[in-house]
């Protein structure tokens, strides 16, 4: 079906999610990808549901991730990036963007387009323990007519940043220790 087309190391045309071989034909480097057509990716996105169980909230998200674009058709492909806390309401993170040209290039070889850090800071009670947060690349027609450029998603990688306990908890932890320490000296 149209979510398990398989690899791909040469350009395709039927719709759907490819592991693409972004260093064409070295079989080494595959990405998450995909074909958009008038049934797929026009609009979609790749939903990726991060759950928090670290026993504490999270302040930060630090995404990174990069994204290729095969500019082999004459419509324009654009991917952006967003983030939700209920995984129904998403709104764009930072300003970029990739989007590639509306007019077929002369190559048909991937192109880097986008190598993204981002860091996302949230509240710990936004992001509290036993919650979930949502990212999303959200894919859509940047203009042009026929078919869509391919594109690939490489390399992403998610760190959260723990909340550090407020002074007053850490001072209790701190005399708890102090005062255990004290114990076992006498």
């Amino acid at each position: 079906g149209d979510y398990a087309k398989g690899t791909k190391n040469t350009p395709v045309s039927s719709g759907g999610v490819y592991a693409f071989d972004v260093l064409e034909g070295s079989g080494t480097n595959r990405a998450l990808g995909g074909q958009p057509t008038g049934g797929d990716f026009t609009p979609g996105a790749f939903v990726f549901k991060l759950d928090n169980h670290t026993g504490s909230g999270i302040t930060q998200m630090e995404i990174a991730f990069k994204v290729y674009l095969r500019n082999d058709q004459d419509s324009a492909t654009r991917v952006t990036w967003q983030d939700s806390l209920d995984g129904t309401n998403f709104t764009q993170v930072g300003i970029d963007h990739a989007t590639s040209v509306v007019s077929a290039g002369a190559s048909a070889a991937w192109e880097l387009n986008t190598d993204i850090q981002l860091a996302v800071n949230l509240n710990a009670s936004e992001l509290a323990n036993d919650s979930s947060y949502y990212f999303r690349f959200f894919v859509e027609d940047a203009g042009g007519s026929g078919n869509w450029d391919e594109f690939a998603i490489d390399d992403i990688s998610f760190t959260a940043t723990r909340a550090v306990p407020e002074p007053a908890s850490m001072m209790i932890i701190l005399g708890g220790t102090a005062l255990l320490l004290r114990r076992c000296t006498h």
